[in-house]
Formats: structure tokens, sequence, C-alpha cells
């Protein structure tokens, strides 16, 4: 059996959004790009205008989402972050008050400690910048990730079958005002759309070619940059698909907390340590997070089972085998995703558990 880490796009849905029925019209309070990291260098560019000096990053971050970032005007700074994920603010170096702007990551889906950092960041007068490319859907106590600090900027390609696909979202009037539009070409969504097919393909025959998903989807495209001070746009396509496919958002959080719980309840008596062993109210999971022994071991076997296990992240260089960020270098070697999304049967989720119990063995 072949599980992908990602849901797949079906013949029909992208028949679909090429010919039948029209999109809802894009959402005016978005802007949108092609890729979240490219989102995160938008922002960072008007914090900059705005007089911020530098972007405090959490050190547990994919090192290609903060490369466009890290080619802009704002010095980048990192902050380790704790066993729960959540900064470890105590540990941050001080900067003036209001020089600079804070990235808070949601990760895998859940809120990450927005009390504790929406009241550092107003006392400190920073900006906050909500890291939602993993939180699509996400909500705290009743009220959208996304919609606590200055902005926000999400990567629905992660969450839903589409090419590529990311928007910001501007809460502070100044810094809206002092956004610019990506102006970038948009890039082509057929080879993307090419291998989701073939994905698509593989996982309704069920057959298991030993890949495992080894592309990682939740990394960034491997592929050559563009300039990274020129933000490409989203391509029409993708809109068209992204805004179509948000319909569908009820079902999606339905599916993926229902795969989450039932994950859940068949790994309790395997040696495992869920990094959330509870979903909160609200929460829509992106993958369940677990600490397994000897991951990159288990890793292997579940890919060669078919099993779209996945690691995350790469870490940036300034961070990686670095004594300063203990809990970011921990978390990379250790951290073991597997998949919940809303493709997956119950008979897909009991397989998966057997290839882990199997992969667990000596």
């Amino acid at each position: 059996m072949y599980i992908p880490a990602a849901p797949s796009l079906s013949p029909l849905a992208l028949v679909r959004a090429l010919y039948l029925q029209a999109a809802p019209p894009p959402r005016e309070d978005r802007v949108y790009a092609s890729y979240g990291r490219y989102c995160l260098r938008m922002l960072a560019d008007a914090a900059a205008r705005l007089g911020v000096k530098e972007l405090l990053a959490p050190a547990y971050i994919c090192r290609e989402a903060l490369e466009p970032v890290m080619a802009g005007p704002l010095r980048v700074r990192f902050y380790d972050v704790r066993p729960d994920l959540a900064p470890d603010l105590e540990k941050l170096a001080p900067a003036p008050s209001g020089s600079a702007a804070l990235l808070l990551v949601h990760y895998f889906g859940f809120p990450n400690a927005v009390e504790e950092v929406t009241g550092f960041c107003r006392e400190k007068d920073f900006r906050l910048i909500e890291d939602c490319a993993q939180a699509l859907f996400s909500m705290d106590n009743g009220k959208p990730l996304g919609s606590f600090g200055d902005a926000a900027f999400f990567s629905p390609r992660k969450f839903l079958p589409i090419p590529h696909g990311a928007y910001t979202v501007i809460n502070h009037p100044e810094l809206k005002k002092a956004l610019l539009q990506p102006s970038g070409d948009a890039p082509s969504p057929g080879p993307t759309l090419g291998r989701d097919l073939a994905r698509w393909v593989l996982f309704q025959s069920g057959t298991n070619l030993g890949l495992g998903d080894g592309d990682d989807h939740l990394l960034p495209e491997a592929r050559p940059w563009r300039r990274l001070d020129v933000p490409p746009a989203i391509s029409g396509l993708a809109r068209q698909m992204l805004s179509r496919q948000e319909q569908d958002r009820e079902s999606v959080i339905i599916r993926r907390r229902r795969n989450y719980e039932q994950l859940s309840q068949e790994l309790a008596p395997l040696p495992l340590k869920p990094l959330f062993p509870d979903l909160p109210t609200g929460v829509c999971p992106l993958a369940f997070p677990v600490i397994p022994p000897n991951r990159d071991e288990v890793l292997q076997r579940l890919r060669r089972a078919g099993i779209g296990a996945q690691f995350w992240p790469a870490l940036p260089d300034e961070v990686f085998n670095n004594p300063h960020f203990p809990e970011a270098n921990r978390l990379r070697r250790q951290l073991l995703l597997l998949p919940v999304h809303q493709d997956l049967s119950s008979r897909h989720l009991a397989h998966l558990s057997c290839s882990l119990a199997k992969a667990l063995q000596p």
C-alpha cells in the first residue's frame, strides 16, 4: 500500500478547476505570492520601511524559508525553542524597543504560546509576524491563527493539492501601506501538477514503489533560486484551485482531526513520544509528530514500505550543530512526522500503524 505524505490531486479536481464551475473571486484581504518564503520576504521588507532593523526567528525553522529574508535589509537573529516548541524568550538577547520583528511559527497546525508571545511583543514594542505556513484553518480559543499579530502568512499547498500558492494577511494599517505586491513572474504549475497526478494514480491503485514521498512536501521546492528580491506572484490556475478547494474547508478540518485522533489511539501502545498528545479544539493538524527511537532508521523503513513519513526541517547553517540552540538540533535529529491528511481512511491509518510497529522492531 502507498500512503503519500500529502493529499493528491485527482484528474476530476483538475478538470473542474480548469473548465467547470467558476471559482470564487480572490480575497481582497490577502496578498498572494507563489510560496510562503516570499510572503515572509515581503513582510520583512515592509517592516524595514517602518524602521525595523532585525527579524527574530526561531532556530527550529526550515533553512530555505529564510533565504529570501537573509538576502534582504533585515538582520536575522535566532532564538531557541523549548521542548514544547514555544519560544525560549528568556534566552533572547535584548534589542532596543521597536527595533525588531518577531517571527512566531505555529508548528504542525498547533497554536504556539500566543498569549505569552503577544504580551512580550507588546511590552517590547516589537512587530509580530505569525508563520502560519503549517497552520491553515487552525484556531486558538475561537480566533483564527494569523489574527493575533501585525501580519501573518499561509502556505495552503501544505494542506491542499495545489501546485503552489501562499498569501499574506496584514492586521496592522501601517504595515499594510508599506507592503508591496509581488512583481516576479509566477512559476509554471505544470511540473508540480504532473507529480501530483502521478501520486494520485499510485495512491488509488495502492501501488508501493518503495518511494515513500522522499521529496518532503513540507520543504520548499528544490529548484534554483530566482532573484530573492523579486518575489514571484501566484499563477492564475493555482489561485483558482485554491479558491475552489477552500470551499471544502470544514471537510478538510473534520477528516484531519479524525485521522489524528485515530492515529493517536492506535499508536498509544508503541514506544513513541507524541509531541502533542492532545488535539485541542480548533486545531487542524498538518501531521502527527512523534519522537521514536532510532528516528532515521525508522524513517527509512517506513519509506520502503510506501509510507510518506517525513523529517523537518533542514536547519539554517547558523543553527545546525550550534550548541547555542540545543532544542532545535535535538528536534531536527529526533522528530518524525506521520501523515494524517484528508485523503486517508481508517484502513490507511491501520496500515500505517502496523507498518510503524514493524519499523520499530529491532
